[in-house]
């Protein structure tokens, strides 16, 4: 097993942060019928996945710094929607 890297693990955290935000904006694209920004997103969406499995399939620890980056990426989106559209109101 490879040694565990802060920095690649900084990387990967940014990388699922913003998968997972992409895969919101993917979704939300979707249900609003937009097909460039929909295609856009899930285009994005499968080179982050593609970056972050070659970077952890050495090193089980990267797994981590991808969860927690994917949950907050989910997290930050929606919760920046509910707040926009209390705004809206």
């Amino acid at each position: 097993m490879d040694p565990f890297n802060i920095f690649l693990a900084a990387g990967l955290f940014v990388i699922y942060f913003l998968l997972d935000a992409i895969n919101s904006y993917f979704t939300i694209k979707v249900i609003e019928m937009a097909p460039y920004p929909a295609a856009f997103a899930g285009c994005t969406m499968h080179l982050f996945i593609a970056l972050g499995v070659l970077s952890y399939t050495n090193n089980f620890w990267y797994l981590f710094p991808m969860m927690t980056g994917s949950w907050f990426g989910i997290y930050m989106l929606l919760s920046y929607r509910k707040h926009k559209a209390k705004g809206d109101d």
